[in-house]
């Protein structure tokens, strides 16, 4: 009995261990998901590839780019080694908290992300479009792109004084402006914005008598960066528009890129000038049609759908009812059909049964009557009815 006991408390102590081990190997992975749309896993035991698709969608996993680390740690007399993965930044791009499911190889966790704030990646498609003097003002023009993060959502960059500048000078000095240092000479400056359909467009204006060379934006994040540059140059002098490019106009006689609002364009056989697009949003058209290209087109939904608000919308008609051209009709059956599914169906009934008003009710015979062909009838009736019914089949 006694070795009994101790048996049994030994399975038990080892029971114990075990679902020790087993949680301490769970709980030891960390992951924690930055407002900069990186990802960083701590302590994890395992090192393999990172994939990650949100929660609440069905798509596909999409790899997770970044790199491990390793660190090995003394528990005891055992040696263990832990790694550490940080990804790249902008890859959980959502305007709302998102929980993701994160793969580590074949193991799945759960993270919530934050709503995303900004990344220096978000910046590598922008571009300096122009830099030249004007007299005494040297004119920077720069666009930084949107960064799409829903269908509804769009991040714009609306912050250029947190960016960085530099001028390279004709006599290849380089002066800055930063956040943080300013070279004497380059520290004030203005900084106007327009809103483009692409993304935001930043003009820079500087009143100095330097002559500019080449102008850079730039900036670092903690894992990235970017910069753009361009060289500059002086813009030809004109006294009319057709002296200058199709998308430019004379301004203080000097040819300049013609600055259109967002939903305007260049038309090539109307240079010189912005047009307007006949539309840049769904609300510009009628009810019953949507803008594609910049361009009111007719809706085309299907018989069974209803046009509201630039959109094909499922018609929830009654089970009595069927569509025809857009709209719910009530359906006209025969006597002897019901409705089911929005059809007219044959209703067939029991023996002992009778149809009225498109339904089967329990015929109620007399205890002299039988049924027969669904009705009540006295023996008398019914040898009349059958007998009637031999002579018509003959």
């Amino acid at each position: 009995m006694a070795s009994f006991r101790v048996c049994w408390y030994r399975s038990l102590l080892l029971l114990f261990c075990c679902i020790f081990i087993f949680l301490s190997f769970v709980s030891a992975t960390k992951i924690e998901c930055k407002d900069d749309g990186s990802l960083k896993i701590d302590d994890s035991l395992i090192r393999n590839d990172v994939t990650a698709r949100p929660v609440k969608a069905e798509d596909n996993y999409f790899p997770v780019k970044g790199a491990w680390s390793s660190k090995v740690k003394a528990e005891g007399k055992k040696k263990v080694t832990y790694y550490t993965y940080e990804s790249q930044d902008g890859i959980f791009v959502a305007g709302e908290p998102t929980s993701y499911y994160i793969k580590i190889g074949k193991k799945r966790h759960t993270v919530k992300c934050p709503v995303f704030s900004f990344s220096c990646r978000m910046l590598n498609q922008s571009f300096v479009e122009s830099c030249y003097m004007r007299n005494d003002t040297f004119v920077g023009k720069f666009l930084i792109n949107d960064l799409s993060i829903s269908k509804k959502k769009e991040f714009r960059f609306a912050n250029p004084y947190s960016l960085s500048f530099n001028a390279k000078l004709d006599t290849n000095k380089v002066i800055r402006h930063t956040p943080v240092v300013t070279s004497e000479g380059f520290e004030n400056f203005t900084i106007t914005m327009k809103r483009k359909n692409e993304g935001n467009r930043f003009t820079l204006k500087w009143d100095t008598d330097k002559k500019i060379k080449e102008f850079m934006v730039y900036h670092q994040c903690e894992k990235s960066g970017f910069s753009i540059a361009k060289e500059c140059s002086e813009l030809p002098l004109c006294e009319k528009d057709n002296e200058c490019m199709a998308d430019e106009i004379c301004e203080n006689s000097i040819c300049q890129k013609l600055d259109c609002n967002t939903c305007e364009y260049i038309y090539p056989l109307e240079p010189h000038q912005c047009k307007k697009y006949q539309c840049c949003a769904d609300s510009e058209c009628v009810t019953d049609e949507v803008c594609i290209d910049h361009s009111c087109q007719k809706l085309e939904c299907l018989d069974n759908e209803i046009i509201k608000d630039h959109s094909c919308d499922i018609l929830n008609c009654m089970d009595d009812e069927i569509t025809v051209n857009h709209s719910c009709q009530k359906l006209e059956c025969e006597f002897d059909e019901t409705v089911k599914n929005h059809i007219c169906e044959k209703i067939v009934c029991k023996e002992n049964e009778k149809l009225e008003d498109h339904q089967c009710i329990a015929l109620q015979c007399k205890w002299y009557e039988k049924v027969y062909d669904h009705d009540c009838y006295t023996w008398y009736q019914q040898y009349k009815l059958k007998k009637e019914d031999i002579i018509l089949k003959e």
